[in-house]
């Protein structure tokens, strides 16, 4: 928790997300090194560190209340970067992070790791478009059938 501070009563507090998605909080405004992951605010207590994490979107920063970002291919090639978990229904690629803030780069999207995914009684094979973290297995049911697992 950050420090309790009195400030004139128009003097902004900040917080900021840092490295590991850690909160940087006080009195003040932000520094230059936080700025695009800052937030100033002037209302008593107000830099309270529950549900304030940035993520990049077409825009430019967002403020998340969700720790998670995502980026995606959109079909037409460009991206869709937003917050939150990769939507289930989506059909392209897709990445997700919540390690930093902003992580939600291109190269998450280049460098995440995909599995195949198969139906129920395993007949068809298809790509998965949700990035999983580092593994993909098959397991056998006691049925017989087999289903795609993923480490998520």
């Amino acid at each position: 928790m950050g420090k309790v501070c009195k400030t004139p009563f128009d003097s902004p507090c900040f917080i900021a997300r840092i490295e590991g998605n850690e909160v940087s909080q006080g009195c003040g405004n932000c520094n230059k090194s936080t700025k695009s992951t800052c937030k100033e605010c002037v209302t008593h207590r107000c830099n309270n560190p529950e549900n304030v994490y940035f993520c990049k979107s077409k825009e430019g920063v967002k403020e998340c209340t969700d720790s998670y970002c995502y980026i995606a291919n959109n079909l037409d090639g460009s991206k869709d970067f937003n917050c939150g978990k990769c939507p289930e229904e989506i059909q392209t690629n897709c990445a997700q992070c919540n390690n930093n803030p902003l992580c939600n780069t291109e190269e998450l999207l280049k460098n995440s790791f995909y599995c195949l995914e198969f139906t129920e009684v395993m007949q068809t094979m298809m790509e998965g478009f949700i990035g999983c973290e580092s593994q993909c297995y098959v397991k056998r049911k006691t049925s017989g059938r087999s289903m795609r697992e993923l480490f998520k």
